[in-house]
Parts: C-alpha cells; structure tokens; sequence
C-alpha cells in the first residue's frame, strides 16, 4: 500500500514503532518492538519521538491484521512475559 510517507531514523526502533501506529497497530504488540523497547536497544515510547512532517493521525491507515494475527500473539502468554 503506498501511503506515500516514508519514515526515517537512525533508531530503528522508533522508526518501527511509528509505521507500526501509521498502519493501525499497538506497537507493544509487536514482539521485537516490544522487546527491543524493554532492552534499550532504542526507543518505543511514542512520547519521547520527536516526529517531524505531518501529523501521524492524519496520515493513519488501518490495515487488515493478518490471519494469524491472535496465534502470533500467544508470545505474550509466556511465563516470561510481564
């Protein structure tokens, strides 16, 4: 789908979490986001991203979530999940 955005950082994490909230998605959802986020490895939380250029709620798009969409989010039914 061509949304016609692009999303740059030099963290992927926050570029990630970003599109993930473009496209409709809980970005704490998303496994690595999530995962990525709690380790520090960049930043997930989407007030501390300083986001340039339009408004993301104007640009927001939700798309379809996939079939297996509740089977992929059975990771969080883990024991190590808090």
């Amino acid at each position: 789908v061509n949304l016609g955005v692009a999303v740059a950082s030099r963290d992927y994490v926050a570029a990630d979490t970003i599109m993930a909230m473009i496209m409709g998605y809980d970005p704490s959802d998303i496994g690595y986001l999530y995962y990525a986020n709690s380790e520090g490895l960049g930043v997930g939380d989407v007030s501390k991203i300083n986001v340039v250029g339009e408004n993301i709620a104007n640009i927001m798009r939700a798309f379809a979530p996939h079939r297996e969409t509740e089977a992929a989010l059975q990771w969080k039914q883990c024991e190590w999940y808090p």
